[in-house]
């Protein structure tokens, strides 16, 4: 009596490096389009982030009817900020929004309140601006205008993603644009 042939359940050999190859392609292409997404994620997080922070600057003026400001911060504690008249405009330490009615605009003195400080730029961007500081008004007044950047420190994600500019209208309205670097 003879037993009939059995079939090992499995792979064979030929499968096996089929499947693998059909991987490595894959993950050839997904992975760099995975880089690139979060590198794009990452930019969009940091402008997202200082959007935020000035469009509370903006609402807290109309809340307050005064004055509030968003400035440079001097330092990497965040409690006062580069002298306005100053020609610095990168803003690596963070940033201050706060009410500014008293003193020298776009400087925390006098009976300024602090509101919200802002962490400094994710280590692989810079942030400058046009100036110190942005400045939200009331009524007639307006706001400063001012474009900050948020741009990729290496050059080759900066050619990929671009850099974000930021700018804010003499009406508070607060605009983001990409643009190459």
């Amino acid at each position: 009596m003879t037993r009939p042939h059995t079939h090992s359940a499995g792979f064979t050999i030929i499968e096996l490096m089929v499947t693998i190859a059909v991987v490595a392609v894959l993950l050839s292409i997904a992975v760099p389009a995975f880089g690139d997404l979060m590198r794009r994620n990452r930019i969009a997080a940091q402008t997202n982030t200082v959007i935020g922070a000035l469009n509370y600057a903006r609402a807290e003026t109309a809340t307050r009817g005064m004055p509030v400001s968003v400035c440079a911060a001097r330092n990497a504690d965040r409690t006062s900020c580069v002298d306005a008249a100053e020609t610095a405009t990168t803003w690596t330490n963070g940033w201050i929004v706060f009410t500014d009615r008293t003193g020298i605009a776009g400087q925390l003195d006098g009976m300024d309140q602090a509101l919200q400080s802002g962490a400094m730029p994710m280590s692989d961007f810079t942030f400058t601006s046009s100036a110190t500081y942005v400045r939200f008004g009331v009524g007639a007044n307006g706001a400063t205008e001012r474009t900050l950047a948020i741009t990729p420190i290496n050059t080759s994600v900066c050619l990929s993603t671009g850099k974000r500019n930021i700018t804010v209208a003499r009406t508070g309205r607060v605009n983001s644009t990409k643009s190459s670097c």
